[in-house]
Parts: C-alpha cells; structure tokens; sequence
C-alpha cells in the first residue's frame, strides 16, 4: 500500500476551495458536512470522504486524482464517469485512506483494551 499523506491531500482541498468556494462554512453547505470536518480534512486530521469529493468532483469538476495524488490537472473538462482509469484510481487511493484511518482507530482501541 503507498504511503499516504492527509496533509498534502488538505493542502490541495484548501487552495481549491479558497479559489472556487470561499469559506469553510461555504463549503461545508454545499458538501453537507459540518465546517469541522472540512477543517480536519484540510489540515490532514482526517480523509476527505467519498461524498466531499464527489460532490466537489460533480459541481466543480474537481479531479479526485489531483487531490488523492497531486497528479493531473486540478480541474478535469471529461465527463466524470467510473469507467473512467483515472477516477477509479483516485477511488482506490480514497479507499485506502479510509482503511488507514480505521486501522489507526483499531490500534487505538486494542491499545486501550490492553
């Protein structure tokens, strides 16, 4: 499994909401999540889930491959479509976030049983 980083994936998130939403608050209304989570998203304390980036992938044709990976243009003119490679792997690297993100909260709740 590759090395994942939240901070990098945030940073990205970050610029492109400042650049095309505004806010924490805007965005959050429009994603339909609290302005905390896209606070911990941004600043790498969380991943950004599957709806956030679908949502942000089908109103502002944000390339989920540019934001899981830094590769890519930001913004992709293709119709968004699974079939498509290139979102597939931005899904897996989505995926693999959020099985990191449950094997730390797992090795939080051993360490504690123990």
């Amino acid at each position: 499994m590759q090395q994942i980083d939240l901070k990098a994936i945030g940073a990205r998130i970050k610029t492109f909401r400042e650049d095309f939403i505004g806010d924490q608050a805007a965005m959050a209304k429009e994603a339909g999540v609290n302005a905390k989570t896209i606070s911990l998203v941004e600043n790498g304390h969380r991943t950004p889930s599957q709806k956030i980036l679908s949502y942000l992938s089908a109103k502002y044709k944000l390339n989920q491959d540019w934001v899981t990976t830094g590769k890519g243009e930001r913004q992709s003119d293709e119709k968004m479509d699974d079939k498509y490679v290139h979102n597939l792997h931005a899904k897996v690297v989505s995926l693999e976030m959020e099985l990191a993100e449950v094997k730390n909260m797992m090795q939080q709740i051993l360490q504690k049983l123990s």
